[in-house]
């Protein structure tokens, strides 16, 4: 999401500049498992600015970014102050001018140029004489730039006009235009539609809308993905089902097969065996010869019982697989549709009810599955996640007992808010050999945040593991439990999306 020419760069760069003069930038991280780089401002407000190569990404967003893994870079722009932001002339590169003050020596100025070109972007951060410092990346181009050079414009691309229009983006068949002249600019679209946007900073707020969307998209993709993947396990399963009872169906052919063996090896009882099967004549089909098999061990009268019995076995078993059968195609038949609908769905909201509906209603109770399941047990309540994968909390402290080491099995996975009072979690594993969909990690350390002592926090650290690594301490008050092995997450206390809280 990178401005397409040096008029938009150039609006941009002083938007940027009205929001962000004289903020402090606080410190530049880099986020190492998606290759994303964060500026974080305090000013009137925090801010962060995202910027990252794959895809291309140059984002003012509000508030700063949850913590996580990310670690400091560019150590000296720690704490130094936004003197300006600008375009670069006739290019698409936008300069951040910082002054860093320090009581020891004098305020030594800084730059940070982003050179917003695409699959050849790239961030420098320049010295007070123009040397290079250090760059996020160095791009192989003419200029040879490298740490310890002085740093070289690109080459210009020419003078923005003073008015006009120019392409900003085209979304889904809609194309959006900026529509400037001088200092004035404002967004506009083909076709029209309506834009909800703060006039000083018409791109900032675009950017922000469409960062929005495509995070919304990216949600529904995951979503839809997790879901997709549990309907696909489930059509598998019934099909290998299917699969066995049609192969069972076709040996019922063998009935009349079996039942002439059983009475041809009745009739030559007094006749010697040649090996593992019997010489006779095959008083069915014309008087031949056919050797008729024995059961490895047994006798000709035990294996025309064997026969009798498999016959008689087979002749019961079409009026109990046909059944399953209609069955096992319906429900196959069922969950295709299933993931065709979650395959369409619009959006997220949209996506968490529909696999709500997919659910079977609890057969102790009528309540709808969407709703805290509390009554259900007097230790522990019942969730489902978004994904389908059932959720149980901890009542109590003699619930949260019960629940981790009486109802939970080794395989399934534990939770519980870190260094705090609350509940245990317990997610069930659907699959004792798969781990769980994220999502369904995720929604449960929500529900462990949630009913802890840190409901009201914003960011909560979650541990959690698999149940077999969490052992009740000897002597220890009800609830107390030992565990090894842990992995945290920090998330935001609250329901799954399909719930409502009484």
């Amino acid at each position: 999401m990178l401005p397409k020419n040096t008029v938009v760069t150039n609006y941009l760069a002083l938007e940027y500049d009205a929001l962000l003069m004289g903020a402090i930038l606080v410190k530049v991280e880099h986020h190492k498992a998606s290759k994303i780089f964060r500026l974080l401002f305090k000013g009137e407000s925090k801010r962060h600015l995202k910027f990252s190569f794959a895809p291309p990404q140059f984002l003012l967003l509000p508030g700063w970014a949850k913590k996580d893994d990310s670690f400091e870079v560019w150590q000296q722009c720690a704490s130094s102050t936004v003197i300006s932001v600008a375009p670069f002339p006739g290019n698409r590169a936008i300069v951040f001018e910082i002054e860093k003050g320090d009581e020891a020596t004098s305020p030594r100025r800084l730059k940070i140029i982003f050179e917003l070109f695409g699959a050849q972007a790239n961030a420098f951060l320049i010295d007070h004489d123009g040397t290079i410092l250090h760059a996020l990346r160095v791009v192989k181009d003419s200029r040879r730039l490298k740490p310890g050079t002085p740093y070289v414009p690109a080459e210009s691309l020419g003078d923005t006009s003073h008015a006009g229009q120019a392409e900003i983006a085209s979304v889904a068949g809609v194309n959006y235009l900026l529509e400037f002249d001088g200092k004035h600019h404002r967004i506009v679209t083909e076709p029209q539609v309506k834009l909800d946007l703060d006039r000083k900073t018409p791109l900032v707020s675009f950017f922000w809308l469409l960062h929005d969307a495509q995070a919304a998209q990216q949600e529904l993709k995951q979503a839809q993905a997790t879901a997709l993947g549990v309907l696909k396990r489930a059509i598998k399963k019934n099909e290998n089902t299917l699969a066995q009872l049609r192969q069972d169906l076709a040996e019922c052919a063998d009935i009349d097969r079996l039942k002439q063996w059983g009475d041809l090896l009745m009739a030559n009882l007094d006749v010697k065996p040649n090996g593992d099967q019997l010489r006779v004549t095959d008083l069915y089909h014309d008087d031949r010869a056919i050797d008729v098999p024995l059961v490895a061990g047994k006798s000709i009268l035990e294996t025309a019982a064997i026969y009798y019995k498999r016959a008689k076995r087979l002749q019961r078993m079409p009026a109990i697989i046909m059944p399953r059968l209609q069955k096992l195609e319906q429900t196959i038949l069922k969950l295709v549709e299933r993931s065709a609908a979650v395959f369409q769905a619009s959006d997220i909201d949209h996506l968490h009810k529909l696999v709500a509906t997919f659910r079977a209603p609890s057969r102790r109770s009528k309540r709808s599955d969407t709703t805290d399941a509390s009554d259900s047990s007097p230790h522990y309540r019942i969730f489902y996640s978004s994904a389908g994968e059932k959720l149980l909390v901890g009542k109590s402290a003699a619930g949260n007992d019960v629940l981790t080491f009486k109802v939970a099995r080794t395989y399934d996975w534990w939770f519980h808010a870190q260094q705090a009072t609350g509940s245990h979690v317990i997610l069930v594993a659907t699959d004792k050999n798969r781990a769980p969909s994220k999502q369904s990690i995720t929604e449960a350390a929500q529900l462990a945040a949630y009913y802890s002592d840190m409901k009201k926090s914003s960011n909560v650290p979650v541990m959690y593991t698999e149940r077999r690594h969490v052992r009740k301490a000897k002597g220890g008050t009800p609830g107390k439990a030992i565990f090894q092995q842990i992995k945290s997450v920090f998330v935001e206390p609250k329901l799954p999306p399909t719930v409502k809280e009484d």
